[in-house]
């Protein structure tokens, strides 16, 4: 089995990349092969990224790709840490890059990724040519950082299941082109193009990790059942079947902000440290695992 993952970045993202990669690796079953593509927006150093290629079974490429060539003087998003190289993961089905390629996991680079993406990458889209999850904000529907029109959000940006034959023949790439004229921020393209082609997938795919520890208001079980057709009884029952976190918010807040968020990502960060130093791949056990869920079950509660 090989998956094919893709991930965008810029010069002040790579770090992120690298320990994404790295999660990724140390979580994957034994027989499952990985080929990561990093779009990178902007010319610097990605000499680490080569290190992973020592790895069996995983091979990492690189492409330059410029954000603005592609798609024109994009606006400044209101935040900060959101950057225009996300747009990158528009190109994805027109790139050369994945001639070949049928279907592509598109990842954020703030993720904490805790099993095996088997299932995710395998999992059923009922023909259709995306897969995504619902938008936290939407099922609360709250304002999102103070912002009303973004509590029409359907869908959160943080990955994408991509069925690339499929998106070519909705002309994806125009249609993102095309959305993206005078709007700050990929999430919007991403309700305004995707919604209408995704397949809602089960929130353990992705959860929003920042709203898990500060957000009170994270605790709506009964809203999660409701809008993704799920079944589950605590939330700490949908947090052990979970896949993934998305570290969704100010990055900052991973260093300086938050000091549960440092320990957990500590976790990764450590082992990614000594993996590029050493070429030593520290395996991430059960133990491991029930450590980080330790952390984590105090805060948001049952």
């Amino acid at each position: 089995m090989k998956i094919h993952i893709c991930m965008t970045t810029d010069v002040r993202w790579i770090r992120f990349a690298e320990r994404a990669i790295y999660d990724i690796i140390i979580r994957r079953n034994p027989e499952t092969e990985l080929k990561f593509y990093i779009l990178i927006d902007g010319d610097f150093d990605t000499s680490e990224l080569s290190k992973f290629n020592a790895i069996d079974g995983v091979e990492v490429v690189t492409q330059q790709v410029d954000v603005k060539k592609e798609f024109g003087d994009l606006p400044n998003y209101p935040y900060h840490y959101i950057g225009k190289f996300k747009h990158l993961k528009f190109l994805i089905p027109e790139l050369p890059l994945f001639d070949g390629v049928e279907r592509v996991l598109y990842l954020d680079v703030d993720i904490l990724v805790r099993k095996d993406l088997t299932e995710l990458y395998t999992v059923d889209l009922d023909d259709k040519p995306l897969g995504c999850v619902r938008d936290y904000y939407n099922l609360l529907g709250t304002a999102w950082m103070g912002n009303l029109a973004m509590c029409g959000l359907k869908i959160e940006s943080g990955f994408a299941v991509m069925d690339l034959p499929k998106l070519r023949e909705e002309e994806f790439v125009s249609k993102c082109k095309e959305a993206s004229v005078g709007v700050s921020g990929d999430v919007a393209v991403i309700n305004a193009v995707y919604f209408r082609m995704a397949k809602l997938l089960d929130p353990k795919f992705e959860l929003p990790f920042h709203e898990m520890t500060v957000n009170p208001g994270f605790n709506y079980i009964d809203k999660w059942n409701q809008y993704c057709g799920t079944n589950y009884q605590n939330i700490n029952e949908l947090v052990e079947q979970s896949v993934m976190w998305h570290f969704s918010g100010d990055k900052e807040f991973m260093y300086l902000g938050n000091t549960f968020i440092q320990t957990v990502f500590r976790l990764s960060e450590n082992r990614l440290t000594k993996f590029l130093r050493t070429g030593e791949v520290m395996q991430w056990t059960e133990e491991d695992d029930a450590h980080l869920l330790g952390f984590l079950k105090p805060v948001i509660g049952g």
